[in-house]
């Protein structure tokens, strides 16, 4: 492989990595008025109990998987 090629793709990586980092770190946490850090639930809204959460991911495979299969 070309070393430029090479570069570029690790830099590619780096970049696609650090902004999810940033993004997901901003989103999880928050700061509670004590001043003690709370938790946000990153699946409220998403799921009520795990077996709906397994059942979504579920029909997400399935999805992906039929598509790929046409």
């Amino acid at each position: 492989m070309n070393k430029s090629n090479t570069q570029f793709k690790i830099i590619l990586i780096l970049i696609i990595f650090l902004s999810l980092l940033t993004f997901f770190s901003n989103s999880a946490l928050a700061i509670c008025l004590d001043g003690e850090v709370c938790l946000d639930n990153p699946l409220e809204g998403v799921a009520d109990s795990p077996n709906q959460l397994i059942g979504q991911i579920i029909n997400g495979v399935l999805g992906i998987v039929g598509s790929l299969a046409l």
